[in-house]
């Protein structure tokens, strides 16, 4: 089980922690990353789905659709948007483990380790979120590109690997 997390925008890169990690003596760099931005929910709250477990009819039921066009937010080509019930941020501690990739201002970083989730619906079908990505086998260009993008907007996606033993796989 994997998770897929594409922002609305760019999202900003708020902390690196870097640590060694692996036994004495074959130690690697590592890094954790906080990336804090605008996701997109998917159009069936797949991304909540992942993170509480639950099924899609409650995933989607932190937005409510408009009463009237003008209570409408309109997002371009996601057409007219749904207006947010209002709720602080949910926490949650899923944990996905490798099998995930992701790309981070420009770099490519596989396996990565996606955790520590904290959502707040926002309008337009979308979440503020804050997670985790640790890294390991860095090389110091990849490290210095990471630390020059420090409390910066940056392109971002978090891919998972496809599930081969889902139902809808073909």
């Amino acid at each position: 089980m994997g998770i897929n997390i594409k922002f609305h925008d760019q999202p900003e890169l708020t902390h690196i922690n870097l640590r060694k990690e692996g036994q004495e003596g074959m130690e690697e760099i590592a890094v954790d990353l906080k990336i804090n931005g605008l996701a997109k929910v998917g159009p069936n709250g797949e991304v909540l789905q992942k993170l509480l477990g639950c099924e899609p009819e409650y995933a989607t039921s932190f937005w409510v659709r408009p009463v009237s066009q003008e209570d409408a937010v309109d997002l371009g080509d996601d057409g007219p948007e749904v207006a947010f019930h209002g709720i602080t941020a949910i926490k949650s501690w899923a944990e996905f483990k490798g099998g995930h990739t992701a790309y981070i201002a420009g770099l490519t970083f596989h396996p990565s380790q996606i955790k520590k989730f904290s959502v707040t619906p926002r309008a337009g079908l979308l979440l503020e979120m804050e997670f985790q990505v640790s890294i390991t086998g860095l090389d110091n260009r990849e490290l210095q590109i990471l630390t020059e993008h420090l409390r910066e907007s940056l392109p971002c996606e978090i891919e998972a690997e496809p599930d081969l033993f889902e139902e809808d796989a073909a």
